[in-house]
């Protein structure tokens, strides 16, 4: 324990330091419960957009088995190579309670330039489509939960040791 004069000032200023790390505690606390209830909405979303990135993963690889048998292997990937338009993804960022997480953006390329092409290339290339959007959305939620993890942790650690340890050592 530090040396504290036995005075009304210091007396004072021991109260309001006291006060301030309360309410600093109280301040974190409640961080971290907001961090965690954010925390469990993007788990939540990130679960069911990883359950539809399975299933339209299957699915484009069915369709794709698909053209590939009826169309043959080489005019399916001379269409896809065909496609001029690729997909653009930006990627920037955006704050959450403090904590600043990737926003992903993109766009996949369109397949209306294979109107001329078979009902199984079409449909193989707009289920491809798909799936890239389902990717970039998951290529966003997935750092974005690591993140808010790490810095629950962080906030967690922070709001139990420095105001038990403050507030025990002057009563």
């Amino acid at each position: 324990m530090e040396n504290v004069k036995a005075t009304r000032a210091e007396l004072i200023r021991v109260k309001a330091s006291i006060k301030l790390a309360k309410s600093g505690h109280s301040l974190l606390k409640r961080k971290r419960d907001s961090l965690i209830m954010e925390f469990f909405q993007l788990l939540k979303r990130a679960k069911t957009v990883r359950k539809e990135l399975d299933e339209t993963y299957h699915t484009s690889l069915q369709k794709v088995n698909a053209a590939r048998v009826l169309e043959g292997d080489l005019r399916v990937t001379s269409t896809a190579l065909a496609v001029r338009e690729s997909a653009a993804v930006e990627v920037s960022s955006k704050n959450i309670i403090g904590v600043q997480v990737p926003h992903v953006t993109g766009k996949a390329g369109k397949a209306e330039h294979l109107l001329f092409n078979s009902v199984a290339i079409t449909e193989a290339a707009t289920s491809y489509e798909l799936l890239l959007s389902k990717i970039i959305v998951a290529a966003e939620l997935e750092p974005s939960i690591r993140k808010l993890l790490v810095e629950i942790e962080r906030t967690d650690s922070a709001a139990r040791r420095p105001a038990k340890r403050y507030c025990a050592s002057f009563g």
